[in-house]
């Protein structure tokens, strides 16, 4: 199976009274770097409160660590369904 490199994630939001949902940010990562900038969804709704301390909306965030927003969604390789969230995503580890 050819390995497929993703170059951009789309985070989407709920605004909680409207239901409607809408594009907030885009994370990408290039040569070691993550770049998180927000999308023009993030204006979209006067409910939507940015992420931590990434407060301004139209700032280009740079790190050479994935963003906390991200990292602690992701499953640790510890626990004992790892390997089964990886088949289920059709992931190599």
């Amino acid at each position: 199976m050819p390995q497929v490199k993703i170059k951009f994630l789309y985070l989407a939001w709920e605004d909680p009274h409207s239901r409607e949902w809408f594009s907030v940010g885009k994370l990408s990562s290039d040569g070691g770097i993550y770049r998180f900038v927000y999308t023009k969804g993030a204006t979209r709704s006067k409910n939507f409160i940015p992420f931590g301390s990434m407060r301004d909306l139209h700032e280009v965030y740079n790190s050479p660590d994935l963003f906390p927003l991200f990292s602690n969604r992701l499953i640790s390789k510890k626990r004992q369904e790892y390997q089964d969230f990886l088949r289920w995503l059709d992931l190599r580890e």
